[in-house]
């Protein structure tokens, strides 16, 4: 049996402690979010061939809160309201390559002569991921048609040495998709294939949901309050909110990899099929977390944004950190439009630094971060071409375009600076005041797995 992976398709996921969390896509090609993978038909068998797109994301924020309220007894309030709401992923599986050419003409480059069975894997902190519930339908056109229960993930895990596991007995998040008087639930065949390891068999043999935990470096950002100090009453608070800034970090985590196999997913060889289908999630659980409470003295800033190597603090590497500022936008003329766009400033300790979009894809889609990729200069008239800056000195004269082409516009650089606690470049003090802790944000992975499910007659395999 031949196996082919795709590419992974990372997600930034950021939690907020007081309001948000959101999901971040990055390190992708902004023309089209897809992975492909071939095998070469050369083999002794006939070609596989696959691949598989990232369509669309809805709102990308949770509440960082308890699905539901509860006393403090923890039992739920019986007349409170659902405090968090399904976020869905659409993907669309292929049993074809995908070139930039083919994709333009709706075609393919080469279709998969063995049939394939597709699966979805999803891979993130576990103390994110353990507070999921996880739900697959598959597109019937515009309409999603439900092909799972609500899976928590935390029951499932839990339940494991039972035996069996029936999806009603989790509690009732009735923001469920399915969207049926009574609610779809199955009773899963549950087994350990190590202490780390959990196979939840459908019922019938129709699929199988695999839940496993490891541990590994993990590559994560703190985020604290910024903004305008005021004086009240003897004490320093902040008045006007900032973007906040996030502190880059790494350390030893465990993470949980989600595994979801549908007989729905499978792909005919022979002929191109393309399915598309919905990964829903909703937040059960708040999320806590010790980096919530941290706090930095105004000396240890001082030795952060001046470091010229990674720092460690309690376990924790610091390799640096990020914001977010709104810069101005100008035309093909070089004048400017009165408007602005998000542009994240990114500084590696003792490296260079770095520029970032953050603007929806298209008109009503999702807010993401995504390259900036061509820097200019403008001079009689024209933008020319120019290096990229390292650093905010280089940056003040230029103008970039990110990876859609310009269509945005030119973003101009003027007042870009290291220091998150100036306002602007030319700024001689600190304009802001860095305070505790809100939110973490975490690097998951999403991505497709496709299985050779056929052999070919007359070949070897």
């Amino acid at each position: 049996m031949a196996k082919k992976t795709a590419e992974s398709y990372h997600i930034s996921v950021y939690l907020c402690c007081f309001i948000l969390i959101g999901i971040l896509l990055t390190g992708v090609s902004l023309a089209r979010y897809s992975s492909s993978s071939n095998v070469s038909g050369d083999v002794n068998i006939a070609g596989l061939y696959c691949s598989y797109e990232i369509e669309d994301m809805s709102s990308l924020t949770f509440s960082n809160m308890d699905y539901w309220q509860t006393d403090e007894n923890g039992n739920i309030i019986s007349d409170s309201a659902p405090r968090n709401t399904a976020r869905s992923v659409r993907f669309v599986m292929r049993n074809y390559s995908v070139s930039d050419s083919s994709a333009a003409s709706g075609g393919a480059d080469r279709v998969s002569a063995v049939d394939l069975d597709g699966a979805i894997r999803f891979y993130a902190p576990l103390e994110f991921a353990e507070n999921l519930a996880v739900q697959v339908a598959e597109m019937n056109g515009s309409n999603p048609v439900v092909l799972t229960p609500q899976y928590v993930l935390k029951d499932i895990w839990r339940a494991a040495d039972k035996g069996t596991f029936n999806t009603m007995d989790s509690r009732d998040y009735n923001d469920r998709t399915d969207g049926l008087s009574s609610p779809m639930d199955e009773i899963l065949t549950l087994s350990r294939s190590s202490s780390v390891a959990v196979i939840a068999e459908r019922p019938g043999g129709e699929g199988t949901v695999t839940l496993s935990r490891e541990t590994g470096t993990t590559r994560y950002s703190v985020g604290f309050m910024r903004g305008t100090p005021i004086t009240v009453g003897g004490e320093t608070i902040i008045k006007d909110l900032e973007p906040q800034l996030y502190l880059d970090c790494e350390k030893q985590e465990n993470y949980l990899t989600v595994d979801i196999s549908l007989p729905e997913m499978s792909l005919p060889g022979g002929s191109q099929t393309e399915k598309t289908f919905v990964l829903f999630v909703t937040s059960v659980k708040k999320i806590v977390s010790s980096d919530f409470d941290r706090t930095i003295t105004d000396a240890d800033w001082n030795n952060i944004f001046g470091a010229t190597e990674p720092v460690n603090r309690n376990g924790v590497t610091i390799t640096g950190y990020h914001y977010d500022r709104e810069q101005p936008l100008y035309d093909a003329s070089g004048s400017p439009t009165g408007k602005t766009t998000t542009v994240r400033i990114s500084k590696t300790l003792g490296g260079s630094l770095t520029f970032e979009h953050v603007a929806p894809l298209s008109e009503n889609a999702a807010t993401i971060v995504h390259a900036m990729e061509n820097y200019y200069k403008f001079s009689s008239g024209s933008y020319n071409s120019a290096d990229a800056p390292t650093t905010a000195d280089d940056a003040q004269s230029l103008y970039c375009t990110c990876a859609n082409g310009g269509n945005s516009g030119y973003v101009s650089l003027e007042g870009v600076t290291e220091d998150p606690r100036r306002s602007s470049f030319d700024s001689q003090e600190n304009d802001y005041m860095i305070a505790k802790a809100l939110g973490k944000g975490y690097t998951t992975r999403l991505n497709v797995l496709f299985v050779q499910s056929s052999e070919v007659p007359g070949a070897n395999a």
